[in-house]
């Protein structure tokens, strides 16, 4: 149901309530608020009295959704070898979940890696050739090279899920509540429109979020240690999110 109110920001308005309103006073609500904050975000409400016109007096406080969070323990940045970003992703998912850590070539090649040829020297031993349709780098997307098969072929007990970024209807709420469930959350983006001279498509861990900010952890040598862009930067760049959690036992 709706219901009218005045909170102790002096601002006024109508909304709606996740559960029912029953007055004189009910118990905190979960309210989705989409008018004076920002749209689709969770806040707590509490009434506190009842004026002469019976309209509720209610503090509205940020729910856990707003607070910041971190994944903890944080990433240990590593810096990828040519085209391998996915190497060394998980690399540092591997190393905080305090699970085996292989060298990044080895990764690289049964994910697929393929490098242009004056790439060939920062290997012992890589595929070459024509430049795949999907670009240089791990072809993860091929089911021969998929980073799920990788995990079973070697008792991984991790899962990996593809979220394409139209399929996300509010990123803030989806990168919080897979942070909050221990989850690594890797974005896929067009670097080209964040960072002059990036990739096409590249790859990095979300660290955290803070409001309306994300730190991300980048493998690329030419980005800072912790990478911090706005929610509306992410948004515009995002092709997809893949989420790795524990496999259920």
């Amino acid at each position: 149901m709706e219901c009218s109110y005045l909170i102790n920001q002096n601002k006024s308005g109508r909304g709606r309530f996740h559960e029912s309103c029953s007055c004189p006073l009910p118990s905190t609500f979960l309210f989705f608020f989409n008018t004076s904050f920002p749209q689709l975000t969770l806040y707590q409400w509490t009434p506190t009295a009842l004026n002469e016109q019976s309209v509720c007096l209610v503090t509205i406080m940020p729910s856990n959704r707003e607070m910041p969070v971190r994944v903890t323990p944080p990433y240990k940045r590593r810096l990828e070898l040519p085209y391998c970003c996915v190497p060394a992703i998980l690399q540092m998912v591997f190393e905080r979940r305090q699970m085996p850590v292989p060298e990044q070539e080895l990764i690289g090649n049964e994910l697929g890696l393929i490098v242009p040829e004056d790439a060939t020297r920062h290997f012992s031993w890589v595929r070459t050739g024509t430049k795949p349709q999907s670009g240089w780098g791990t072809q993860t997307r091929s089911e021969e090279f998929s980073i799920q098969r990788y995990f079973d072929r070697h008792n991984v007990a991790l899962q990996l899920f593809r979220y394409r970024a139209a399929s996300i209807a509010s990123l803030d709420g989806f990168l919080m509540d897979h942070l909050n469930q221990d989850d690594d959350v890797v974005v896929c983006i067009d670097q080209r429109r964040l960072t002059e001279g990036g990739d096409e498509e590249h790859i990095a861990l979300v660290q955290g979020l803070d409001g309306g900010s994300v730190q991300l952890v980048d493998p690329a040598a030419n980005s800072p240690d912790f990478h911090i862009v706005s929610l509306s930067q992410l948004v515009g760049v995002l092709i997809e999110v893949w989420i790795i959690s524990q496999r259920p036992s």
